[in-house]
């Protein structure tokens, strides 16, 4: 069963900066626009262009974030972002 049948994606490129949440390290991000099918990956770019795209079997087990992972690549607390998007 297909959740959603419309895919959206943003119109241009978005760019920020700011702290991360729980390390308060410096974190910069890009958004940018997809084809269609593409769904949401996010690429970093501080470990050689590895790719996480955002799917179920992506998640990890974490206490009071969402982690996605594929091979030694995470991102965390990407709940914020993806509902964002999703608006």
């Amino acid at each position: 069963m297909e959740l959603f049948t419309q895919e959206r994606t943003i119109r241009r490129p978005v760019k920020g900066r700011g702290r991360g949440l729980h390390t308060g390290a410096r974190v910069s991000f890009s958004l940018y626009p997809a084809p269609a099918g593409t769904g949401v990956v996010f690429v970093r770019t501080d470990l050689g262009g590895a790719k996480i795209a955002a799917r179920l079997e992506n998640t990890r087990p974490a206490q009071y974030a969402t982690v996605l992972a594929s091979g030694e690549a995470s991102v965390s607390t990407v709940e914020h972002l993806l509902s964002a998007a999703a608006g």
